[in-house]
């Protein structure tokens, strides 16, 4: 790996600090409605995979999410984590409002504008399948 060569969030070499600080948002976001679904662990442990993270690790972050805050990330990298956990949110085809407050807090701690939220929420309650560029879309188009 070079000098040059740019490490996003979801590149295995970045910062222990970062990967731990993505997994326990999404614990978080996980666990707004007070469990963790199958399908919302099958998800966390596939990115955690990505990330290089063992399970002892993973298990350390799901017992104490709020322990790990978040780093800073590049913007790409903030709409990226956000991405995810909006997927996440989503992916029982839903978002209660428990995860709506989640959303809003995590959103809050990325950086990402209250107002963008307001509009990536709206145009959410109508889509049913998202893709990053969509997402990404969705929220430049707000500003």
């Amino acid at each position: 790996m070079t000098a040059e060569t740019k490490i996003h969030y979801m590149d295995k070499y970045a910062p222990i600090s970062e990967k731990r600080a993505h997994i326990a948002s999404l614990f978080q976001m996980a666990l707004a409605d007070s469990e963790i679904a199958g399908f919302e662990r099958f998800l966390i442990n596939g990115i955690a995979k990505t990330l290089d993270l063992d399970y002892r690790e993973v298990e350390k972050i799901k017992d104490n999410p709020s322990a790990y805050k978040s780093v800073s990330f590049s913007e790409e990298d903030r709409m990226i984590q956000f991405f995810q956990i909006v997927q996440l949110a989503r992916i029982d085809l839903r978002i209660e409002k428990s995860e709506v407050e989640m959303l809003e807090v995590l959103a809050h701690r990325l950086r990402i504008p209250e107002f963008k939220m307001d509009e990536l929420m709206s145009r959410l309650k109508g889509i049913g399948v998202l893709d990053y560029q969509e997402f990404k879309q969705i929220l430049k188009e707000s500003v």
